[in-house]
């Protein structure tokens, strides 16, 4: 892994790394205690402190490096087991055509659109947008609204990607937009709006 430049005092000398890691920490001894501790592509430092004595530095500087090894091993150990149920994943094992998925978004106000599933792919389900209606009024400017399975409002149609995560679980990821889709559970979705 190559670091980055990183700052380090004239007097801190000692080096202890870790390069798998990006793992950098430079210390010194004399006239006092003090270490910094950078790790993965980080300019900044996790922490620059001064201690009462070599056995509380090298506690915290052993304790930090052991906890970013360990977290890195597990999140790399996750992200293999998501890798590998991807690969073994097929799309129609989760999706038939026909099916809805929802995606709802907004900040000042909950935006709900369905879709339609008109085509199941081995990793990818192609999707059309068809409209929604509301059935039941939840407040002055607040509903729950319900797809309206087969009344397509727009021709476009495009592609999600399907990935597993290690619960097992289907995830639905669009790769052109951070918005959250996920499969509709036949139930009345809330939304808001404002005048």
């Amino acid at each position: 892994m190559e670091t980055p430049h990183r700052y380090r005092p004239s007097s801190y000398t000692e080096v202890i790394a870790n390069e798998k890691y990006g793992i950098e920490c430079f210390y010194q001894t004399t006239p006092y205690f003090a270490a910094i501790f950078y790790y993965g592509k980080k300019k900044n430092h996790t922490f620059h402190y001064r201690f009462r004595n070599e056995e509380q530095m090298m506690f915290r500087i052993n304790e930090t490096m052991n906890n970013i090894i360990t977290n890195v091993d597990s999140e790399n150990a996750r992200r293999e087991v998501k890798r590998k149920l991807t690969s073994e994943m097929k799309a129609s094992d989760h999706f038939k055509v026909g099916e809805i998925v929802v995606n709802s978004w907004g900040y000042d106000q909950t935006n709900v659109q369905f879709y339609q599933v008109v085509e199941v792919l081995n990793k990818k389900i192609r999707v059309r947008q068809i409209c929604s209606e509301m059935v039941e009024a939840t407040g002055p400017m607040s509903a729950n609204v319900m797809p309206c399975k087969d009344n397509f409002c727009k021709d476009e149609a495009f592609l999600l990607s399907l990935k597993m995560d290690t619960d097992n679980k289907c995830r639905i990821c669009n790769p052109k937009s951070y918005y959250y889709f996920s499969k509709w559970d036949g139930k009345p979705e809330y939304c808001s709006w404002y005048a």
